[in-house]
């Protein structure tokens, strides 16, 4: 292994060490073997939440990215179009957009 590989590795394991004890250790084999025990659900089921949920996200989001592509290039244009309301200050409602679609 070259000696540029070695000193990100030991990086990480000094980080995974400093990190990721033992309860998390714990913590993480135990929610594992839980949810794929047979008292929670059938094995193999976590496959197709997981599937459901992914599939989802993406459907959101193809919906979603040409209303936010609108919304933002609207505002970095700075001037008033068609579709564009006229805003007095492009720079300050861009921010307030920007909080308001980060904050939920």
């Amino acid at each position: 292994m070259s000696r540029a590989m070695i000193r990100p590795i030991s990086r990480a394991r000094q980080w995974m060490d400093a990190t990721h004890g033992a309860h998390f250790e714990l913590a993480r084999h135990f929610l594992a073997r839980f949810f794929e025990s047979d008292l929670v659900t059938t094995p193999g089921q976590w496959a197709k939440v997981v599937t459901g949920v992914v599939s989802v996200l993406l459907s959101a989001s193809i919906l979603m990215t040409p209303l936010m592509m609108h919304r933002y290039r609207c505002l970095e244009a700075g001037e008033p179009s068609l579709f564009c309301p006229a805003v007095d200050n492009y720079p300050a409602m861009y921010l307030h957009l920007v909080r308001a679609d980060s904050s939920g």
